[in-house]
């Protein structure tokens, strides 16, 4: 498997870095499926190790290669804000509003203690039902937290709690996409008010 025909070129060009880097590592390959997450977490456990220009090249490949996972399970597409800031890169859902910031969860895997807020984003009024889909899932450790197979169970869990939700609001079967327009002005309005 590979990233999408429609994945933005840096990010394709660093997915196949982190799938390198892994089988150089390790000497697996990774597929693109969510049921090699937890040989991406080996992999990233190992790489703190290192400092500097190594995480930030390993955060912006793992960051990648997460969120094409995620695109492989649900429609989402890149927003690339600030091309040269890999922690900017957004992925948007197109039919739930919810976004993540790929690179900065993978950057908060390689150092957890001072990783900061990298978590997923929704709308005001949805906020509830992500906290009761978090709260369905239980306690998590310390440890396991930060996992990006952690993290890819809980966005699946919102993410079709948040699909149940706007699938009763618009009485649909098949939800409409979201605009990128519509995620950009919500997100300057956010920030406008923070």
């Amino acid at each position: 498997m590979e990233a999408r025909a429609d994945t933005p070129s840096a990010v394709r060009d660093l997915a196949r870095a982190c799938v390198a880097f892994v089988r150089k590592s390790v000497g697996i390959d990774l597929d693109f499926t969510p049921d090699t997450l937890p040989l991406l977490d080996h992999y990233l456990s190992q790489a703190r190790e290192g400092k500097g220009e190594i995480h930030t090249l390993v955060a912006a490949a793992a960051g990648a290669y997460f969120g094409e996972v995620i695109r492989g399970q649900y429609p989402c597409r890149w927003a690339l804000v600030d091309g040269d800031d890999h922690d900017a890169w957004r992925l948007e859902f197109e039919q739930v509003f919810l976004y993540l910031f790929p690179v900065a969860l993978a950057r908060s895997l390689l150092a957890p203690s001072g990783a900061g807020d990298a978590g997923f984003s929704v709308r005001e009024q949805d906020r509830p039902a992500l906290a009761a889909a978090l709260s369905l899932l239980g306690e998590v450790d310390e440890d396991e937290f930060y996992l990006l197979s952690t993290r890819f169970d809980v966005l699946s869990s919102v993410a079709e709690r948040l699909a149940a939700i706007r699938q009763r609001e618009l009485s649909v079967e098949e939800l409409p996409v979201i605009s990128a327009e519509t995620y950009a002005r919500s997100i300057a309005a956010d920030a406008m008010t923070n």
